[in-house]
């Protein structure tokens, strides 16, 4: 019994501090599409949308870490919302490095030592970069400009 009151508290120590990184993660991006929007380069339209999928999943998070420190789900609903947020950013992004956008998550869920979600989020990661590679391909697109 005292081993999963143990595993229970290392749990929500876990999910707290992957709430953070998350938040501060959602804070940092917000902030930059905010500026992009002042500046003129990003629609309203557009930021509200990236909004969207950016601040309801961590919102979700938050819910169910306020009623269950210890759940298992919050990683899950972390990392899908993540995943389809990065997916909307790769597919409509101007800049050819909006694929790096995934790393601050990677790292903040390898807190967890968990190898079916580094599996799950690695294999959907590679599927959506493959997914924006054949459409660039199949467009005979580049975002890569030699002056």
């Amino acid at each position: 019994m005292k081993a999963h009151e143990e595993s229970f508290e290392e749990l929500e120590f876990m999910n707290g501090r992957m709430l953070i990184g998350y938040g501060m993660t959602v804070a940092v991006l917000l902030a930059a599409y905010l500026v992009e929007l002042l500046k003129g380069n990003r629609t309203p339209g557009y930021v509200a949308v990236f909004s969207a999928l950016l601040l309801a999943p961590l919102l979700l998070s938050f819910l169910i870490y306020r009623k269950e420190k210890g759940s298992m789900a919050l990683r899950i609903v972390a990392a899908i919302g993540y995943e389809m947020l990065y997916a909307f950013v790769l597919w409509t992004s101007v800049s050819v490095l909006s694929f790096v956008y995934i790393i601050p998550m990677l790292v903040i869920f390898s807190l967890y030592q968990d190898k079916k979600l580094a599996m799950g989020t690695g294999i959907i990661t590679l599927i959506i970069n493959v997914v924006f590679i054949i459409l660039n391909i199949g467009n005979c697109e580049t975002r890569i400009r030699v002056p």
